[in-house]
């Protein structure tokens, strides 16, 4: 469309895009998150909570290639020919009929929460969703503080929506691990990626203790905040700016080795019978010590607390 690139409008999930003086006109059909949203559409759910291709018309990125007849397709200049917003799969207005009918949800099939598996819970918590039991999938839950890195966590949200169910994306600055984890708690295994500091690693592992999830759970961590040491230790690099390359970084996860990780809480009490200067050394009576760990948790060391992803360098 002319003049988008100035003057236009972007879907941060399903990226459709739209001349601000036209949004009022735009059908409100985004990406499907649930169950119901593919009732609403009429969209056939099979067994194995397989769903059809959720067609986007135009809007296709630059070079694309139809999955029927390989040739180029999409045009900068109208909209034409078609997406998909699952599987990322486009095709020629004329082969979109021939497709194969059923998404594949691409390459990131298993970490993906498919939304056919979503039905509004019985038990509603937060008056939130409740996934099916799955068998085949060990989907992503992603929890990013959009203030880490000089807020640069905002993009990596945009971007994680863009590629998995919006159900499995949570803004630790808005809405804190809780409401996520008891989404996914009623799953038998699931990942966690964590986009953020020190501190926000030590707030979901506390809220995955608190809700006794370690048994179901692995998790990996991609540093964007001040604070990284946890990820340096673990072989996660020091710094991760690039939200590009979040496929890759899904992908790698899914063939990562894990690692079991200790956490400890340190508990201090006043004793006035202990005399603290005996600790110090009479010849450098001012030195003082510190640890680059990050430390927080439970009352104990435990073995069993997640299990954390290595072999990354995100640099």
């Amino acid at each position: 469309l002319h003049g988008v690139a100035w003057h236009g409008l972007s879907c941060e999930v399903c990226k459709f895009k739209c001349h601000r003086r036209c949004v009022f006109n735009v059908a409100q059909n985004c990406k499907w998150a649930t169950k119901s949203n593919l009732e609403h559409d009429q969209a056939d759910i099979l067994p194995n909570f397989s769903f059809p291709h959720q067609w986007l018309e135009g809007n296709l990125p630059a070079g694309s290639r139809c999955i029927v007849c390989h040739k180029t397709c999409g045009s900068v200049k109208r909209l034409q020919d078609y997406r998909c917003l699952w599987c990322k799969g486009t095709v020629h207005t004329d082969c979109r009929d021939i497709a194969e009918p059923i998404c594949s949800l691409g390459s990131l099939v298993t970490s993906t929460l498919p939304p056919s598996a979503v039905k509004q819970s019985d038990e509603i918590i937060y008056n939130m969703w409740e996934p099916y039991k799955l068998s085949g999938y060990n989907p992503v839950l992603a929890f990013v503080n959009s203030k880490s890195g000089e807020n640069k966590g905002v993009r990596f949200v945009r971007r994680l929506k863009y590629w998995l169910n919006p159900l499995q994306v949570f803004d630790l600055a808005i809405c804190g691990p809780e409401i996520g984890l008891q989404l996914f708690q009623r799953l038998d295994k699931f990942r966690i990626l964590i986009f953020g500091g020190d501190g926000s690693i030590g707030w979901v592992l506390s809220t995955v203790d608190m809700l006794h999830l370690h048994s179901k759970c692995m998790i990996g961590v991609v540093p964007l905040g001040t604070g990284n040491d946890l990820a340096r230790v673990l072989g996660w690099g020091s710094q991760c700016g690039d939200e590009a390359r979040i496929p890759n970084l899904l992908g790698e996860m899914e063939s990562s080795r894990y690692r079991l990780l200790d956490r400890w809480s340190l508990h201090f009490t006043k004793d006035t019978e202990f005399d603290v200067t005996s600790l110090i050394k009479p010849e450098n009576p001012h030195r003082t010590y510190s640890n680059a760990s990050s430390a927080s948790g439970d009352s104990k060391s435990d073995s069993n607390t997640p299990q954390t992803h290595s072999q990354h360098t995100l640099s």
